[in-house]
């Protein structure tokens, strides 16, 4: 199995609006969730980005995306309304490699907390 999202499976998740949220574990990436619609999917992984920084102050944070990079700015604005970010939060686009299990209009947090 690839790990890409059969062309079935895609075309249900399009029509009932399903947006994967995805991890990284163990070096592999994996289905941690599945939300209904962009703007829960976001407000999620903000949720999920609040628990990974577990009351830690945020050294770094990225935005990732996939050929979405007014999404990514957009996004941007819904993390530092919803928590304490460093002044700079880096966007970076993710090249066709890695993003060849995505697709386009990826968008996600890499975050460096001090623990």
């Amino acid at each position: 199995m690839s790990g890409r999202v059969g062309q079935v499976a895609a075309g249900f998740a399009a029509l009932l609006d399903v947006k994967p949220i995805l991890t990284l574990r163990n070096e592999r990436l994996e289905m941690l969730e599945r939300i209904r619609t962009q703007h829960k999917a976001w407000k999620r992984v903000i949720e999920l980005t609040i628990e990974a920084a577990a009351g830690c102050p945020i050294e770094s944070l990225c935005i990732l995306h996939v050929n979405v990079p007014e999404a990514a700015m957009q996004f941007e604005k819904l993390l530092r309304a919803a928590l304490d970010c460093p002044p700079e939060i880096r966007q970076i686009e993710m090249t066709p490699g890695l993003s060849i299990h995505t697709g386009a209009g990826l968008v996600g947090t890499v975050i460096v907390s001090k623990k």
